[in-house]
């Protein structure tokens, strides 16, 4: 069974744009900055377009 990285929070994102605003699970919003890192509570339509805007790109976790 594959995971939806998206509602786990195993992706990464690094914001490539100069801002974004994200909306929250749970509610609420947070700007995030150029080279910051989306957080794990981002709601999974706000990464879907944000990735289609290339506002964002995926991080890889070389652990």
């Amino acid at each position: 069974m594959a995971i939806n990285t998206y509602l786990h929070g195993q992706a990464k994102y690094r914001v490539i744009a100069p801002c974004v605003v994200v909306d929250l699970v749970g509610g609420g919003q947070k700007y995030v900055y150029r080279n910051g890192y989306l957080p794990a509570s981002t709601r999974p339509t706000v990464v879907e377009h944000l990735l289609e805007q290339r506002s964002i790109e995926p991080v890889e976790d070389n652990a």
